[in-house]
């Protein structure tokens, strides 16, 4: 198998997390179970998903959490110029 390094990483936004979260049978949960594919979201993600989420559905969360790579805060700076977009999504364009 390859190494993780070479792995897919693909971005899971706060509706796809909040989604996923919403019941123990999702098909959003296949997301994690796909071969060679790495999810990832940002710090900031996680915590608009938490603020949507019932206390069981938080702690489903918790768990796919677990078997994600978490970014940082991004800088928003990293947005070109001329980039029109409502200040909360700044953040996850930035991620």
């Amino acid at each position: 198998m390859p190494e993780q390094s070479s792995w897919l990483r693909i971005y899971l936004d706060a509706n796809v997390l909040i989604s996923a979260s919403l019941s123990a049978d999702s098909q959003f949960l296949d997301l994690w179970r796909m071969r060679q594919v790495r999810p990832i979201t940002s710090a900031y993600a996680v915590e608009e998903s938490r603020r949507h989420l019932k206390t069981d559905q938080a702690m489903r969360l918790q768990a796919q959490l677990s078997q994600m790579e978490i970014s940082g805060e991004p800088g928003t700076f990293l947005i070109p110029n001329g980039v029109v977009l409502a200040e909360k999504d700044r953040p996850i364009l930035a991620a």
